[in-house]
């Protein structure tokens, strides 16, 4: 692959939008093991927890740095899986990338119940 090959840094303002409701919503996983796991798990079982799944994420971001700069082309994992194997594996691949990406849109949408919940203290509770 060429290196001089380099995508377009801009960001629309719908894209800045998007980028800034979605670490919103995600604030959500930062707050829940404080006040849901640790009071099961203790503070050690979350510490343990949240660490193997930073290993995990770092796991994911090599891969992800592997990826960008072996193929800077737009298409992410479709363009990786379609290249390092064929293009049935790149759709299946992205079919299946896509339904994760629609499977935790419910699952974030309940931090937004977390944040209403701490920002209005608990008017709604009776």
């Amino acid at each position: 692959m060429d290196s001089k090959v380099k995508l377009q840094k801009k960001l629309s303002p719908i894209n800045v939008l998007s980028l800034a409701l979605g670490c919103i919503i995600g604030w959500g996983a930062f707050v829940m093991p404080g006040n849901t796991f640790s009071v099961s798990g203790g503070p050690l079982g979350t510490a343990i927890a949240m660490a193997v799944a930073a290993v995990i994420m770092i796991v994911i971001a090599y891969n992800y740095h592997y990826m960008i700069n072996r193929f800077p082309l737009s298409g992410g994992e479709f363009v990786h899986s379609s290249k390092a194997f064929c293009k049935t594996h790149g759709f299946v691949c992205t079919w299946f990338l896509g339904l994760s990406y629609l499977a935790i849109v419910p699952l974030n949408a309940t931090a937004l119940a977390l944040v209403g919940r701490n920002l209005l203290s608990n008017i709604f509770v009776v």
